[in-house]
């Protein structure tokens, strides 16, 4: 006989009845209103209001007339803030809100590609450029910046290891290495106001953030939404804010539009820029660079309070069917617990490739990774540190770009060795960014990945070893010389001593013992000249038989001299 399911079953397994999934389609829509209303659109953080048309003075129409470029100067690598990618465009916070102060007041304005925010700091001391895109309103820099309206206030962070405490002070850190980048405000303020602090200088917000998770560092001080973007874009899982910098001013250390000392009016025009932004296109400048994550979202207590009432009613009516069956609940418990350990396992893993890459970025040798197509795809911190090159500047080109003898002919040869051999090692010059060229002892292997060939070039730096070598062959030729030269002397000195002898002989006897003796003790001394001559010799052999120790012949400083 043939049973049907009992309504909400299906085999062993049991589900929620039309009652239940009733009740669960009203709680979800009521619940997708409530926090709808509650949470405000992803924003800005700030509160900077006051939007007005521009309306410049005739003064500041004249300034315009007469400065008809306006040269801004970003970090290269500050992300959300501001970056000049790979093709050479400056994109960020900054950027976008400098397009639009450019077209609310007729601005124009050009970039300065600079290597680095130091660089950008002594151009805009000299006068070179206008506008620093992002920077901290801070008293540290009152000598050659004044500043626009903030247009943006962010935590400012100390950043540690997922290990410590969530209430931390930067006084806690005294004797400690906190991380901070060169030049940034963050630095200034630690050194002048927490000398006890060692200062662990670094490049740019990456490098900190990844010297905090590999343990070189305690802590890294600085911008909250720059570092939130690192952690995020690299998965470093270990870190966490414990803490952060409360300024004595609300205003300082808000992001504002740094301008050079001696234009006033610049900052008059670029505040009337920034206020004629509408306040949507604001908000979507900064939808689209941070994540809503970062920002607080307030909930009405109101709200929260028509939540809990409703969810209570909600329950009472539909607790007694919310029945879900027990085999289900250990399913869906199994398969938790098998996701919790891959995620574990990734982490694992995730872990042990950062300690891989920080290790190798440190290494003392120079590593490159190149393609199929001889294009040079990664390398380590230690290759730009000795070439002069950034990331930018070397990565995707051509491998013949290091060596200008390199044509695809002989490259193509040199793969083909190393596909035939497995690794090679050979010596050859790089040539750096500064045109001179580098001595390399290269270790170059093949491997294949996924089904595509790949080329690892390992290098050290050899010139204090070809110089070493240089001088030792060189000592080596001056010790010989002076050993034959020596061998010339002993027979030099014996000679007028047979003539001294003889001539006592034959012009009287008186004093002949005395000179005899003086003569045997010269003598003597000469013996065990010749010994250590031939003991020197006898090194000399050595050394070439059994080290390959090569010397030049010693060259006969007088060409007059003949043996005696």
């Amino acid at each position: 006989m043939n049973h049907s399911d009992p309504v909400g079953k299906t085999g062993r397994y049991s589900y929620p009845g039309p009652i239940l999934l009733l009740g669960m389609v009203i709680f979800g829509f009521i619940t997708a209103a409530i926090v709808m209303q509650a949470i405000p659109s992803s924003g800005p953080m700030d509160a900077i209001t006051g939007y007005s048309p521009v309306n410049l003075t005739p003064e500041e129409q004249v300034w315009i007339a007469d400065h008809p470029e306006i040269r801004v100067c970003p970090d290269q690598n500050y992300p959300p803030f501001e970056q000049i990618t790979k093709s050479e465009d400056y994109q960020g916070i900054s950027a976008d809100l400098l397009r639009e102060v450019a077209k609310n007041t007729g601005l124009k304005i050009s970039v300065s590609h600079e290597k680095d925010w130091e660089s950008c700091i002594a151009k805009i001391k000299n006068g070179s450029v206008d506008v620093l895109g992002a920077v901290y309103v801070s008293s540290l820099r009152n000598d050659y910046l004044i500043y626009s309206e903030p247009y943006y206030r962010s935590l400012l962070p100390i950043i540690t290891r997922s290990d410590t405490r969530t209430d931390m002070t930067l006084e806690e850190f005294a004797g400690k290495r906190v991380a901070s980048v060169g030049e940034y405000t963050t630095t200034l303020l630690l050194r002048e106001k927490y000398p006890d602090i060692t200062i662990v200088p670094v490049s740019d917000v990456r490098s900190g953030l990844m010297a905090v998770s590999l343990g070189s560092a305690d802590a890294y001080f600085g911008d909250l939404a720059a570092s939130t973007y690192y952690v995020d874009s690299e998965g470093i899982s270990n870190l966490h804010v414990a803490g952060s910098y409360m300024p004595e001013s609300p205003d300082e250390f808000s992001y504002a539009f740094g301008v050079r000392k001696d234009a006033p009016e610049l900052v008059s025009i670029i505040n009337k820029g920034i206020r004629a932004i509408p306040p949507e296109k604001r908000d979507e400048i900064f939808r689209r660079w941070i994540s809503p994550t970062l920002t607080k979202n307030l909930i009405d207590p109101a709200l929260i309070l028509l939540s809990i009432g409703i969810v209570a009613a909600l329950l009472l009516v539909t607790g007694g069917v919310i029945l879900w069956n027990r085999a289900l609940t250990h399913v869906v418990s199994e398969k938790t617990c098998d996701l919790e350990r891959e995620l574990t396992e990734h982490k694992k893993t995730a872990d042990t490739l950062l300690i891989t890459r920080f290790t190798v970025d440190h290494s003392h040798a120079m590593f490159l990774w190149i393609d199929s197509r001889m294009t040079i795809r990664d390398f380590n911190e230690t290759f730009c540190q000795e070439t002069g090159y950034s990331r930018e500047e070397i990565r995707d080109l051509h491998l013949s770009a290091l060596h200008s003898h390199l044509t695809d002919t002989k490259v193509n040869e040199l793969f083909a060795r190393v596909r035939k051999e497995g690794r090679i090692k050979i010596e050859t010059d790089i040539r750096i960014k500064s045109g001179a060229g580098m001595p390399v002892e290269i270790m170059l292997w093949y491997f294949t990945f996924e089904g595509n060939e790949w080329f690892c070039a390992e290098m050290q730096n050899i010139t204090e070893r070809n110089r070493y070598e240089a001088e030792r062959e060189n000592a080596i030729t001056q010790i010989q010389r002076n050993l034959a030269e020596l061998s010339l002397l002993n027979d030099g000195i014996r000679n007028p001593l047979t003539v001294i002898l003889g001539a006592t002989e034959m012009y009287g006897n008186e004093g002949i013992p005395l000179i005899e003796e003086q003569v045997r003790r010269i003598d003597a001394m000469i013996n065990q000249l010749d010994q250590r001559w031939n003991e020197s010799e006898k090194i000399f052999s050595y050394l070439k038989k059994h080290y390959g120790v090569t010397v030049k012949e010693p060259e006969n400083s007088d060409g007059n001299q003949q043996d005696n």
